[in-house]
């Protein structure tokens, strides 16, 4: 069967055709596997844990504690620093200034964060991230869902989710997001995907 067969009657439709083809493809197209495994030799260097297999980071939707709401998946195609907290936590409160440098760092062009915190009321998470100095996104999870759906067994727990949505690395406890080190291995794992058509 040929193409003119498929669209009769229109002389360039193969040409359109290959074209959506083309784009579709290049919409779908994925890091390489072995680009993947470099990503997580490289943060497990820095003291993360890496898993062994594909992992999907389950998608969510959820209100911002600034109004509306945010979409884990609307992030791609940046890295993503899922970070679980609550104002009762101490390492939580040790980790804040790291995690808001590396923001400023990056100013969400490539890294992004989404700080989700549970079960607390908004005035009380308002009033910290005021103390704190906070400009990242803060997601509300006051039913538990997100928690529960990640497995979260102690706070801080952070996911590293790439540009395709799967889980690069996984930090548990407080953890130096700012250090010139991590800082230049984020941008070396920026550099692989750009490498590989981000």
């Amino acid at each position: 069967m040929t193409f003119q067969k498929i669209l009769p009657g229109h002389p360039t439709a193969a040409l359109v055709f290959f074209l959506l083809l083309f784009i579709s493809l290049a919409a779908g197209a994925q890091v390489p596997p072995g680009v993947r495994a470099e990503q997580r030799e490289l943060l497990s260097a820095l003291g993360l844990t890496s898993p062994a297999r594909r992992i999907e980071a389950t998608d969510f939707t959820a209100p911002l504690l600034s109004g509306g709401e945010t979409t884990l998946s609307e992030h791609r195609p940046n890295l993503v620093i899922l970070n679980f907290w609550a104002t009762w936590c101490p390492p939580c409160r040790i980790e804040k200034p790291a995690l808001e440098r590396l923001h400023r760092e990056f100013r969400g062009e490539g890294v992004r964060i989404l700080s989700v915190n549970m079960q607390e009321t908004p005035l009380r998470v308002r009033r910290y991230v005021s103390e704190t100095g906070t400009t990242f996104p803060v997601v509300m999870d006051s039913s538990g869902r997100i928690s529960a759906t990640y497995g979260i067994r102690s706070i801080p727990t952070s996911y590293l989710i790439s540009s395709e949505g799967t889980v690069l690395a996984v930090a548990q406890g407080a953890f130096d997001w700012s250090s010139p080190r991590v800082i230049e291995t984020f941008r070396e794992v920026l550099a692989l995907e750009e490498a590989h058509g981000r």
